[in-house]
């Protein structure tokens, strides 16, 4: 160990001046700080220099470019080079854009400088220079998609420069070539927030996050793939880790590549003790004996080092303001010279990551990740206020996220602009390996004050702090920080777990123990193997605190016999809490119950379902193109013109025009005041017959609004007004609702159960569903229980939630002749899961999809997905350490839903072996069960393909052709890969013909007729020729094995041949055919385009309304 001593000590005259920077070289010590200021030191004394160069307001970055001239960059995006003889600028680099910059270098012949910058709008920066002519070469902005927080060239080849930025990446670019496409050399991820980024000698890169973890990267054959378009993409790394757990410090200084040899300071620094510096090698050894110790600047952080090494002297910049001077001294106790030490580092080759992680160590001591997830990221001066409690850490971190709130964040999501071909790939493959870190052009990245790096990272320190003294609230908000990402933070899962598992265990938080089942229940991190029994184990904790989610998820375990007991009851009796609780907030609205929410869309419909469009269920057959047809145009509309069709009825309703009226009124009936303008023009006043059945339609809607007080203040008398207009003209709502008003007494009216009744009939007998519901209920409360359950259950053919809940109800009670614990389960499973959308994670999920936050849309899916929700994510597990058992898993709970397209996926899973043993007669079994539905194309087509080869059943051509047949009846969308299909089965169908004298079917398998083609004929001839001449030769003895010889393999090898030359021709005729129609479609469809623009072009300048109208 070599000790330091401070012999030299200088401090800012301005009092509350952080020291953010120092640069050395040759005897030229400069120092920026706090105060926008470049300060020149002497160092030999540290005196410092009379005349401040007010640089930048605020400074990012200072480097020594070469004798006597300073580089510069801050954020009025300049990079400044000042002369420290003249104190003066003697040149400057311009952006031309008003952006921060965070990092400047040179390259090795002081020929080019670059810097980064922070995100602007949807880019940030890598700009060029050339240092000769003071002017922008070009620069690089598709590469990262976050801050860039450090650009650094190459100590030798000059060409090479290295990037690292807030997304996680670091970039090598060849300065040479200014296509950014063709610059970028090879993309590391490191998977966490780049702080710093540097060459280690000529082979080695290292990434330093700013959650202080640390990698090593070899670069040796980089350039060599340079020109090689077969190059691999894959690199070997050393993973440290967090170096503030394997050298027990508090932060990482910096990281100081070493002059002589491949290998780099790590500059450590604590709170209390000494800093440290560890020499560590590029092959991930640390060297014992070049360990170096040195004294910290009081309680204040250290914040800067540079190392002298020719003559052993250390400067260090501190958060005091001083600068000191620190020397090597004899020590008699050094440490004798040991051999290198390994680091307990993780080799790594991204080919074999993914292996490498399933062997990653079982044993966790999560009480030690605890203490070491409580050290705060950054420390601060709020840090150094006497007698601060948990509680003001907590208050003032909220008083910061308050301020932050009203900006918009977007954490962990793919960018949604446009990249060329090369950067599309190339993200795709980054993105197996990484979440990408977006954040928006209104996040607030402070440079100065509390260091580079969003204030989320000060905000994390503080709630660390106030968790570690014991505020549970500071705690609770850490855990939905790191796990959902929010306010931008970095997300960390593992720590997440720590955080909640904590609160778990001081508070016995309910929603703590319900995300702690989850952990267990998913397996989302290795470090929390998958178990089941815990997993339980927690949701029964949170349930038993009245938690709704984990009731949820309870009552469907029980019901499936998941990682407990079946039992039908118990599921039940889970459900009926969950549907009770729901049932008296839904009662809680206005009359008739809350307005529930939509059911949120399942996301792979938007790209046409599981399979895609035209494959899946819900893209093709007849049900779907029944559906198209009916709510086509509004899509189009509400996507596209909506404004201008409101406006255009807007117009032709202040004309008087009274289906206009209607149209807008019902089109803003979801709350706005102006519906009522328009529904009361319909009705006029007094009454005029000849609207009909449009009047009482908006008598309905009017009445509607006042009777639950919608877009109006509640009004029972104007409501019944309003119903009574359209009872006169029959309308079966309006007579439901004065029934409600009668029953219940609203307003001034006395109850009437008699006339309720009478009410309720009259809609009950015109269909209405919710007077069924509100007649039963009547029966019911008179024990009148078959006429009650016989109307429950006409009400229930159109889903209504009090049908179903009171279905269950008597079911569970046992108050009818069909009461059994299934359909007591299903009713309360669908209350549950119905006004349940009000509490469930889905709704969250689909805000994230739309915003293309990935991880948060897959942490709402799973989360509905424990609560039964049978919402298949089309995300696959490249975003998401999702094993294919597990994914196997949600299929197989969806398909027990009748999720058709789950079903069929089920069967790819068996078929392929993905997350089980291959098992194609499950597989068979699963393509049955979708194509018994049928209206699943691609089920039925499975079937058929099975048929014709023979996996998992018998082969058989005829019950492959019917199949085929059947597909193309279910979904025309499947005309030409069943009309591809069946050309391959008539060509195999008369291969076989021709070779076995007849087509493979079960009834020729097991009538075993005898074959009689002339090429068998032949083999047979040949055969007992071949078979003479063998016995001839041979002797008795011999006969016995050679008389078992059998020459048939020989001759299927070379039908097999000849079927693979026929089918691979076939399969060139298919991709012609398919090019052409393509080809042929695209040119159509563009010419169907043009016309239809023309046409509406034509429509919006004829300005002849009643023209429009009826068009």
């Amino acid at each position: 160990m070599n000790e330091f001593r401070t012999i030299y000590t200088a401090a800012y005259p301005e009092e509350d001046t952080y020291i953010y920077n120092l640069a050395f070289e040759d005897n030229l010590l400069v120092s920026s700080g706090s105060d926008g200021a470049l300060r020149l030191w002497d160092s030999e004394t540290l005196k410092m220099s009379s005349t401040a160069l007010q640089a930048h307001k605020e400074i990012s970055d200072v480097k020594i470019s070469e004798k006597h001239i300073i580089m510069s960059c801050g954020n009025d995006g300049v990079v400044k080079l000042w002369d420290s003889r003249t104190l003066g600028a003697c040149g400057e680099f311009k952006t031309g854009k008003k952006i921060a910059l965070l990092s400047v270098s040179e390259n090795a012949d002081k020929t080019k400088i670059s810097s980064g910058s922070v995100l602007s709008g949807q880019e940030a920066y890598i700009f060029l220079w050339d240092k000769r002519k003071l002017s922008l070469l070009f620069s690089y902005t598709e590469s990262q998609n976050d801050d860039v927080t450090d650009v650094r060239f190459h100590p030798e080849k000059q060409h090479l420069l290295c990037s690292g930025s807030c997304d996680g990446l670091i970039n090598i670019f060849d300065t040479r070539i200014s296509d950014e496409d063709e610059a970028v050399i090879q993309v590391l991820n490191h998977q966490s927030s780049i702080h710093r980024a540097d060459f280690i000698g000529s082979n080695t890169i290292f990434g330093l996050s700013h959650m202080e973890t640390f990698s090593l990267y070899d670069i040796q054959d980089i350039e060599k793939d340079i020109d090689n378009e077969n190059a691999s993409t894959a690199y070997n790394f050393i993973s440290l880790g967090d170096i503030r757990y394997k050298l027990n410090c508090n932060y990482v200084i910096d990281v100081i590549p070493h002059n002589t040899d491949d290998a780099a300071y790590l500059c450590c620094g604590t709170h209390n003790e000494k800093t440290s510096l560890w020499l560590v090698h590029s092959d991930g050894t640390i060297d014992q004996q070049a360990h170096i110790r040195l004294d910290n600047h009081n309680d204040a952080l250290t914040r800067c080092l540079v190392f002298d090494e020719q003559r052993q002297v250390i400067y260090t910049g501190g958060e005091d303001g001083q600068i000191r001077g620190h020397r090597a001294i004899d020590n008699e106790n050094k440490t004798p010279p040991t051999k290198k030490v390994s680091l307990f580092v993780v080799r790594c080759n991204t080919k074999d990551q993914e292996k490498n992680e399933k062997n990653k160590k079982t044993q966790v001591n999560y009480a030690e990740d605890l203490k070491q997830a409580f050290i705060p990221d950054v420390m601060f001066d709020f840090f150094d206020k006497k007698n601060i409690t948990a509680d003001d850490l907590y208050n003032e971190s909220l008083k910061i996220l308050n301020d932050m709130s009203s900006k918009t964040f977007t954490t962990y999501s793919i960018p949604q602009q446009k990249f060329s071909w090369f950067f599309n790939t190339l993200k795709h493959t980054i993105s197996k390996f990484i979440l990408i870190r977006v954040t928006s052009q209104q996040e607030d990245i402070e440079i100065g004050k509390y260091g580079k790096g969003s204030q989320i990272i000060r905000v994390s320190s503080m709630l660390k702090k106030a968790a570690e003294l014991g505020n549970n609230d500071a705690l609770y908000l850490l855990g939905d920080m790191h796990f959902y990402g929010n306010f931008s933070h970095p997300l960390n899962m593992y720590k997440a777990f720590l955080f909640y598992k904590e609160l778990a265990e001081r508070t016995g938080n309910a929603t703590a123990q319900l995300n702690l089942g989850l952990f267990y229940a998913v397996g989302i991190v290795d470090e929390v193997p998958r178990d089941q029994a815990k997993a339980l184990l927690y949701f029964v904790f949170s349930a038993s605190q009245g938690n709704i989610r984990a009731e949820m998820i309870l009552g469907y375990r029980y019901y499936l016999g998941i990682g407990a007991p079946q039992s039908c009851q118990t599921a039940a009796e889970y459900y009926k809490k969950v549907a009770d609780k729901l049932m008296d907030y839904y009662d809680s609205g206005p009359p008739g119950g809350i307005t529930l929410p939509r059911i949120p869309r399942k996301f792979a419909d938007d790209k046409g379902g599981i399979y895609g469009e035209g494959a899946s269920v819900v893209s093709s057959g007849a049900e779907y193109r029944k559906k198209k047809k009916l709510v086509g145009k509004i899509i189009r509309i509400e996507k596209k013109e909506m404004d201008n069709y409101i406006d255009y009825y807007s117009y032709i309703a202040e004309k008087g025009d009274v289906e206009a009226q209607l149209l807008l009124g019902k089109l803003f009936y979801l709350g706005t005041s102006r519906s009522q303008d328009y529904i009361g023009k319909k009705n006029g006043d007094p009454y005029d017959e000849k609207y009909g059945i449009g009047a009482a339609e908006a008598a309905r809607y009017l009445g509607l609004m006042y009777f639950r007080g919608e877009g109006v203040v509640q009004n029972f008398r104007i409501a019944k007004i309003w119903f009574q207009r359209g009872i006169n003209i029959g309308d079966a709502v309006c007579q439901n609702s004065m029934g409600m008003i009668y029953l219940k007494g609203y307003g001034d009216t006395n109850i009437d159960t008699k006339k309720a009744t009478e009410l309720f009939k009259a809609a009950s007998d015109q269909g209405l569903s919710s007077a069924k519901v509100n007649l039963a209920k009547i029966y019911l409360a008179q024990k009148d229980y078959t006429k009650a359950y016989l109307l429950f259950e006409l009400a229930w053919d159109k889903n209504p939630v009090e049908a179903a809940y009171y279905l269950a109800t008597m079911s569970y009670n046992e108050l009818s002749k069909e009461s059994s614990c299934q359909r007591t389960v299903t009713y309360y499973k669908y209350v549950s899961e119905r006004i349940g959308t009000v509490y469930s994670t889905l709704e969250e999920a689909e805000k994230a999809y739309e915003n293309n936050n990935i991880h948060m849309t897959l942490i709402g899916s799973l989360i509905a997905a424990e609560q039964a929700k049978s919402y298949v994510s089309r995300y696959k597990k490249d975003y998401f350490p999702m094993s294919d058992q597990l994914s196997l898993i949600y299929y197989t709970r969806a398909a027990k839903q009748n999720n058709v397209d789950a079903m069929v996926r089920m069967g790819d899973y068996y078929l392929e072996g993905i997350g089980t043993k291959a098992d194609p007669s499950k597989a068979i079994k699963c393509f049955m069960s979708a194509a018994d539905t049928g209206i699943s194309a691609l089920a039925i087509w499975n079937l058929g393909w099975m048929y014709e080869n023979g996996i998992g059943i018998q082969q058989d051509f005829l019950l492959a052709k019917r199949h085929y047949v059947n597909a193309l009846l279910t979904s025309s969308e499947a005309w030409l890969p069943v009309t591809l299909s069946l050309i391959k089965l008539r060509i195999r169908s008369v291969y076989k013909s021709i070779v076995n004298g007849s087509t493979i079917t079960t009834s020729n398998k097991l009538g075993q007729k005898e074959n009689t083609s002339i090429i068998t004929k032949s083999k047979n001839f040949i055969r007992k020729i071949q078979d003479s001449l063998r016995i001839d030769d041979i002797d008795e003895s011999e006969n016995v094995l050679e008389l078992d010889y059998d020459d048939q393999e020989y001759y299927q090898s070379k039908d097999d041949f000849f079927e693979t030359i026929v089918i691979l021709l076939l399969c060139l005729f298919i991709a012609f055919m398919v090019i052409y129609m393509i080809t042929f479609y695209t040119a159509n469809i563009t010419k169907i385009y043009y016309r239809q623009a023309r046409l509406h072009a034509g429509l919006r300048r004829n300005t002849n309304t009643q023209y429009l109208h009826n068009e």
